[in-house]
């Protein structure tokens, strides 16, 4: 169906979604883990969607947790990856390294799905280290609608950060002592 994800994964615990390659006409995402998903790796996959690449989300009262994204290349037309809370599920555990960001859009950004002041929390423990961002917008991309869903303790670290309107963007609701960013290279405007 061309309105669907190319491949979804809910409520699935220690999985591997590896070695694929998706250049679908789908509208929606390249591989989609949502509705708690848990302990998933997602290596090695070549994916040029029009949507977002890889989104990972927790639905409503869940729990999503413990991801291992590496080695991947998206080049799609939309986000290279994604975070998102559906109507603030707790999600946490993304490591997110060694990949090739090289999209339309984001590199990578965080979708905050929620209704203004709706959640108390947002995703914690964010890792993005040694990933190459070459993309049309922002590089990485935190903009939470409300200052109770701002990412906790989130690195980026060493990573070579391209995009076209900014290499980082951060809104003012994201508390900059939640954020350790060193080491990276950026090209154009930090």
């Amino acid at each position: 169906y061309p309105d669907q994800e190319a491949l979804t994964f809910s409520g699935v615990s220690y999985s591997e979604i590896k070695g694929n390659t998706l250049t679908s006409s789908c509208i929606k995402e390249g591989i989609c883990c949502k509705y708690n998903c848990n302990n998933c790796t997602i290596a090695y996959n070549n994916l040029a969607t029009p949507d977002v690449s890889i989104y990972i989300g927790a639905s409503y009262g869940g729990y999503a947790h413990d991801f291992w994204v590496y080695g991947n290349y998206c080049h799609g037309t939309g986000n290279s990856i994604s975070i998102g809370m559906e109507t603030c599920g707790l999600i946490e555990n993304f490591y997110i390294f060694n990949n090739i960001f090289a999209s339309d859009v984001h590199g990578f950004q965080f979708i905050d799905e929620m209704t203004a002041g709706s959640c108390s929390t947002g995703p914690k423990n964010v890792y993005f280290i040694n990933n190459v961002c070459n993309v049309g917008n922002s590089a990485f991309k935190i903009n939470p609608i409300t200052t109770q869903t701002y990412m906790r303790n989130v690195v980026i670290r060493n990573n070579i950060l391209k995009g076209d309107e900014s290499s980082i963007f951060i809104s003012a609701n994201q508390p900059m002592n939640q954020l350790t960013i060193d080491h990276n290279f950026f090209l154009g405007t930090a």
